[in-house]
């Protein structure tokens, strides 16, 4: 299977990539680490992104989340827009607001699939004439590259995802709870042990870090850090009960900086070192 990353794509380092292109049958399936927006121009087929297919046609517009395998293929043939953009063009340039991030989080991206079962959206003939007209634009700006392009594109790419989250919300596809996605947790279960930063989980989910920050204490009841710190305590509990490796191994295995760190925060958690911690439970 095909995987295409950043740094292929994007290669003249700006965040964003325009791309027309026509295929008679079919896309293989691949795989990317960026955001991908394909607006169907005309033809009609099917389109399956990882376990799912359905029928696409002229006015219909597919996300494409970052680590999602998808094809294309039709017996009539395709002509496509690919916009491609970066987690980061997301995050950083696109956001601006609190009100905007409402629009342009992950959890916009991944409600198809819970509200839908379907991440696509269709256009009625007049909102097709809208997109068409937005995205040619955006493509004459993308391979003319006059002075500003790169403003330009941000505002051309603004309004239409503004457009297109508006239809959704219509639609009753958004949900209204905010949410911090699934995958922020799992990656934070299987991670807690690394070097980990609100501005790194702000970007995977396109929010600010801020505002990040403040959703996930309203969600969790604790802020990123203690959650953090919550689960590289339970490991090293588990850890000081289950083996005997030294203070400083455990420390490192878990996430803490170093023994000192460990013995302080068990301190502070417990009132007992970890060494106490793992007689008593040797005791047990």
């Amino acid at each position: 299977m095909l995987h295409f990353n950043k740094k292929e794509v994007f290669t003249t380092g700006t965040p964003i990539s325009i791309l027309k292109s026509t295929t008679t049958s079919e896309i293989d399936t691949h795989t990317h680490d960026f955001i991908e927006l394909v607006y169907i121009k005309s033809g009609s087929g099917y389109h399956k992104i990882d376990d799912m297919e359905f029928e696409v046609k002229k006015g219909d517009l597919l996300f494409i989340n970052y680590g999602k395998t998808h094809s294309f293929h039709s017996d009539k043939g395709f002509h496509l827009y690919d916009i491609l953009l970066t987690p980061r063009f997301m995050s950083e340039e696109l956001v601006n607001s609190e009100n905007a991030i409402d629009l342009l989080s992950l959890n916009c991206f991944e409600s198809f699939s819970t509200f839908s079962n379907m991440p696509k959206i269709s256009f009625s003939a007049d909102e097709i004439v809208f997109v068409e007209n937005m995205i040619s634009e955006m493509e004459k700006e993308y391979y003319s590259k006059p002075r500003g392009y790169e403003q330009a594109l941000k505002g051309y790419i603004t309004v239409l995802l503004i457009h297109i989250f508006r239809k959704m919300e219509k639609s009753n596809i958004l949900g209204k709870e905010k949410k911090i996605p699934s995958e922020i947790l799992e990656y934070l279960d299987n991670n807690y042990n690394e070097k980990i930063t609100v501005n790194t989980l702000a970007e995977r989910c396109f929010y600010n870090p801020s505002y990040f920050s403040r959703i996930f204490s309203e969600t969790y009841g604790m802020s990123i850090t203690d959650y953090v710190l919550e689960k590289r305590f339970e490991k090293a509990c588990s850890l000081l009960a289950s083996t005997d490796m030294t203070i400083e191994k455990i420390a490192a295995k878990s996430g803490f900086r170093d023994g000192g760190a460990i013995f302080r925060y068990f301190k502070k958690r417990l009132g007992i070192t970890p060494a106490e911690y793992r007689k008593s439970k040797n005791q047990q």
